[in-house]
């Protein structure tokens, strides 16, 4: 109908492509792009290139349940699927909520939960730390299948500072290494950069 060629990707893989190209992960050649927000999913770039896979499915973390469940966690609150456990709800911004008003009885966004952690607050520093070391156990299984280059964080919660300092440590005794460095970024071009991404697949 348009009398061209139209070209697509999902929203991870437009944001991997987008900081791949000239964003977080411009110096990298294999990023995983990670989107934590009211869902949570990754991409991958490879030089610039959106990794589709076989059947179009490449990058697909958020699908996968988090690893290493402790048993209190076991099996974990189901995602849209029907899955217990997965990263796709526990790792996204909506669980970081949804697991706050579990141990609080009270209804909060993301940012209003950080604030009364940093004030000190029992409930909400307890929701962070949870909700920090499933997201560092969940991209440590990404650094031990396929070890990229660095990991670009979007999506809403990509705004919690502290994670910056905080998952790697908490990562590194899930790593299948006795040295880990890898960086992990904030996505240099926020919410647009999964719409520049798609445009980049030009």
């Amino acid at each position: 109908r348009l009398g061209r060629q139209v070209r697509i990707q999902n929203d991870a893989n437009c944001l991997a492509v987008s900081e791949a190209t000239d964003g977080a992960g411009a110096d990298c050649h294999f990023v995983h792009a990670v989107i934590i927000g009211t869902g949570s999913g990754s991409g991958i770039a490879i030089d610039g290139k959106a990794h589709r896979g076989a059947n179009g499915i490449g990058g697909e973390w958020g699908a996968i349940p988090v690893p290493w469940m402790t048993s209190e966690e076991f099996p974990g609150p189901s995602n849209w699927l029907g899955h217990p456990g997965a990263i796709d709800h526990w790792c996204s911004g909506t669980g970081f909520q949804a697991d706050y008003l579990e141990r609080s009885g009270k209804a909060l966004k993301g940012h209003e939960i950080m604030a009364l952690k940093r004030s000190g607050d029992p409930v909400a520093g307890a929701t962070y730390e949870a909700y920090a070391s499933r997201l560092a156990r969940a991209l440590a299984m990404a650094a031990n299948l396929m070890d990229p280059d660095c990991f670009v964080l979007g999506g809403g919660m990509s705004n919690v500072d502290e994670l910056y300092d905080d998952l790697l440590p908490l990562m590194q005794p899930y790593i299948m290494s006795d040295v880990y460095e890898v960086p992990i970024r904030k996505a240099k071009h926020g919410d647009s950069s999964g719409v520049r991404g798609a445009a980049w697949l030009w």
